[in-house]
């Protein structure tokens, strides 16, 4: 008995510390499939009114792993005394065939605060696992080899007054993970994810109450210290997938289509309504992932269902408040095989595509190359307008420079003419000796010179300095224009 309570107890010629005493060498590994041993490590001792030790106490063995502030090591008995009485005692079996590997019950923040494994104790091919827990916490229950029992059956002893603890356990798919009420015989259906709305269990949640989390696949419920609370958390031969609808979750929830959901499938199948389970609704357009649990052994009965609920969807049965089904995808999935979940489903033959998918695939290429050719139209346009536009500069230019009393003239682009017409003030012509002669300088003349009417070499300076303004007139023009017809297109291309 991995809890023993003690009250009203008289004690007489016994030493207190030879009261209690945890003897961790009486059990051989053999009894425990080959594992260490470790049921003596998680038992506990109640002293409900302190009859015993002078004070209510709870004396737990030498385990450090579970131990809290409250409690003391007492090396007599080798083992703790706690004041508090909130500790109690988990105990689950996993039965059927499987072979059994140790578990770990941990904290689920991770910080190690708690940290307990236990190995298994074969009793009649029923494998029981017993540990010690802490009330009011959430817990990790995790198993070697990545173990995942067809079958766990659960039990919490204890006498705290909050005694309600919860259970993390994962699996390879959740959504074919049922939990039941072994008192009562009912199955306790999840708290489901309703358009990115991710639920939350809380300790003070009834019996079984629970939550699936279909990203990371686990599975997390309550379990308090009750004799009315015993669950069982089961792998079912389940049909499961996902129906998407066209239209808003936000209304979909609004209208009560969850519940229309539940009775449609229902009608449709021929099932209970209690062995269909939403597992989570989400965007896009609404999504609703959903489990069928099986009742027999066996998918041949899933099989059949399967069938009749393809044809429902290809007839339009599965209609809810008026929304066509745009896709789907159903399988059935047998609880004694390996699964991996896939995080979606791939969309069966013939399963439901819009007309709208279908006009989608085949306008959008045809859109992506209309606009590319309008791209590519425009920059050919724009193109072929700075040609004409430098090829106008050049003649106006030519004829400009043709009409100036220069030895020899070379054609060249506008920018190379400016650059060839750059001079200083009354010295030498600089970087085109062919286009006019060295001009002469103040030194090269004397004051009467200078004083003369200009003429000759002097008349020819002032035409080149006349050209070169007038050609930097010219050029500022063709870029102003060349701008603000750039600046127009830019306009014309956001209005369209």
């Amino acid at each position: 008995m991995p809890l023993i309570t003690v009250k009203t107890s008289k004690v007489s010629d016994i030493d207190k510390d030879s009261l209690i005493f945890f003897n961790t060498t009486s059990i051989t590994n053999s009894q425990c499939n080959g594992f260490e041993c470790t049921g003596i490590y998680n038992v506990i001792l109640q002293d409900l009114d302190g009859s015993l030790t002078n004070q209510p106490t709870e004396i737990i063995p030498n385990n450090i792993g579970v131990i809290s502030q409250s409690c003391d090591f007492n090396e007599a008995i080798d083992g703790y005394i706690c004041s508090s009485d909130n500790f109690g005692v988990l105990t689950f079996k996993s039965s059927g065939s499987q072979a059994a590997y140790p578990a770990q019950i941990s904290s689920s923040e991770n910080d190690h605060s708690f940290l307990n494994s236990i190995s298994p104790l074969n009793l009649c091919s029923v494998n029981q696992y017993t540990s010690i827990i802490e009330f009011g916490n959430t817990y990790n229950l995790s198993f070697e080899e990545s173990f995942s029992p067809d079958t766990l059956n659960f039990t919490l002893s204890g006498d705290a007054s909050a005694s309600t603890a919860a259970f993390i356990i994962k699996y390879e798919d959740i959504r074919i993970v049922s939990v039941k009420n072994l008192i009562t015989q009912e199955r306790i259906d999840p708290y489901y994810t309703i358009v990115d709305e991710k639920p939350v269990l809380q300790l003070g949640d009834s019996c079984g109450a629970n939550l699936i989390d279909l990203e990371q696949n686990y599975i997390e419920f309550n379990i308090r210290s009750d004799s009315q609370c015993k669950l069982s958390i089961s792998k079912v031969d389940s049909l499961v997938g996902y129906i998407r609808y066209d239209i808003p979750p936000e209304e979909f929830c609004k209208s009560e289509g969850p519940s229309l959901f539940v009775e449609k499938l229902s009608a449709v199948l021929d099932a209970s309504s209690s062995q269909i389970r939403i597992n989570s609704i989400k965007k896009g357009s609404t999504i609703v992932d959903f489990t069928v649990l099986g009742q027999n052994q066996g998918t041949q009965e899933l099989e059949q269902k399967l069938e009749t609920l393809r044809e429902a969807t290809a007839q339009g049965k599965i209609s809810v408040l008026g929304a066509p089904v745009l896709d789907y995808s159903y399988k059935t999935i047998n609880a004694n095989e390996d699964t991996k979940p896939t995080a979606v489903e791939s969309i069966e033959a013939g399963g439901g595509h819009s007309v709208g998918f279908y006009f989608g695939m085949v306008l959008g290429p045809l859109i992506l190359v209309l606009l590319l050719g309008i791209v590519v139209y425009r920059w050919d346009r724009t193109h072929r307008k700075n040609k004409v536009r430098v090829a106008a500069a050049e003649i106006k230019m030519e004829q400009i420079t043709t009409q100036t009393p220069t030895k020899q003239v070379i054609k060249t682009s506008p920018i190379q003419q400016a650059n060839n017409f750059m001079i200083g003030p009354d010295r030498e012509l600089i970087d085109n000796p062919l286009t006019l002669q060295t001009l002469p300088t103040e030194s090269d003349v004397g004051d009467s010179a200078m004083e003369t009417p200009r003429t000759g070499r002097s008349e020819t300076r002032d035409n080149v300095n006349l050209i070169k303004r007038k050609l930097f007139q010219d050029l500022n023009t063709v870029l102003e224009n060349n701008e603000e017809d750039d600046h127009n297109e830019n306009k014309e291309n956001n209005n369209q």
